[in-house]
């Protein structure tokens, strides 16, 4: 949960800098460098998790989060890092109904939305009102609105979506929430593609959101089946890990590939099929498939990232 609050943040930082020609000039260089420099912060903040919203001496008793929102451009940052979403939906605890539904009405009033329930049905049948918007709805109906949600690129439009998942649940409302579970991964997909973003960040976010909020399960460790698979790929690089930091990369990777696994399982059905020669054969080759695929998954997300940056470059020319 700190790791993706800290990478969303880090992620809007080089989104801002990129594409807002905003400039963090003035801040302390040691704060910035290059990869695998361990004395750089924003380094650490990607490769180790380093919650960036601590306190530190070195930064006169201010937080890393606080010393980027002191810079023109950058004040909105603290409001991702701070954002109720961490605690209201994905923190360990789950709100109550009274505290959610108070907390959905909230966020509908600052978002200027709104949604009837069956009193509002009942007035409009009775006094024979012929606002639309106070009647029941098909589903399709439903999910057309939810676009426009989407489309915000708003981690308070991400937070009622859910909040509204979890109210349908608990209400047996499956089509509402077959609708507003399809509504919130497209969000969170639509929210990260932007320069900056990468698909680990949007990877650890998706995979947080289908164990608290679609599953209703505090506990967000990946699957045994996701995280043994992950093993795999990753024991070549541990034996090359000599320092601390070598292996504290190899934890990351290997717990980001054990996600991006979990994740494929999480939105699909799968059969059952008779094990027949040719399934044989590629239960076989399992092992070195999956290493080959994750090679060529990751180096699919590099050619993406330098795609998007070449492509804002070109804009701003």
């Amino acid at each position: 949960m700190i790791r993706l609050r800290a990478w969303l943040w880090l992620n809007e930082i080089l989104w801002r800098t990129w594409s807002w020609d905003c400039s963090l000039r003035g801040l302390d260089r040691r704060l910035l460098g290059e990869e695998h420099d361990d004395l750089r912060a924003f380094w650490r903040v990607r490769r180790d998790g380093l919650d960036p919203g601590r306190k530190r001496v070195a930064l006169g008793n201010r937080s890393l989060v606080e010393v980027v929102a002191s810079h023109e451009g950058f004040e909105e940052t603290r409001e991702i890092y701070l954002h109720r979403l961490w605690r209201d939906v994905l923190g360990p605890t789950e709100m109550s109904a009274d505290i959610r539904e108070a907390l959905i009405q909230e966020l509908l009033h600052d978002l200027r939305l709104f949604q009837p329930d069956g009193t509002d049905e009942f007035i409009a049948r009775e006094m024979k009102l012929s606002l639309p918007a106070l009647h029941s709805c098909t589903q399709a109906q439903f999910s057309g609105p939810l676009e426009g949600l989407i489309k915000r690129r708003s981690l308070n439009a991400i937070l009622l979506l859910c909040l509204m998942y979890r109210r349908a649940m608990s209400q047996a409302h499956l089509e509402e929430a077959i609708c507003l579970r399809d509504a919130i991964y497209f969000a969170i997909k639509h929210y990260c593609d932007r320069p900056g973003f990468d698909g680990q960040t949007s990877g650890i976010f998706l995979h947080l959101v289908n164990r608290r909020v679609f599953c209703g399960d505090r506990e967000v460790t990946p699957s045994a089946a996701a995280t043994e698979a992950a093993k795999q790929p990753m024991a070549a690089w541990r034996k090359k890990a000599r320092t601390p930091s070598d292996h504290r990369a190899a934890d990351t990777m290997e717990y980001l590939w054990s996600i991006k696994l979990s994740i494929f399982d999480e939105r699909k059905l799968f059969p059952l099929s008779v094990i027949d020669e040719d399934l044989q054969s590629y239960l076989e080759r399992k092992p070195e498939l999956l290493k080959s695929s994750l090679k060529k998954s990751e180096s699919r997300g590099i050619a993406r990232a330098k795609r998007a940056m070449a492509k804002e470059e070109a804009n701003e020319s």
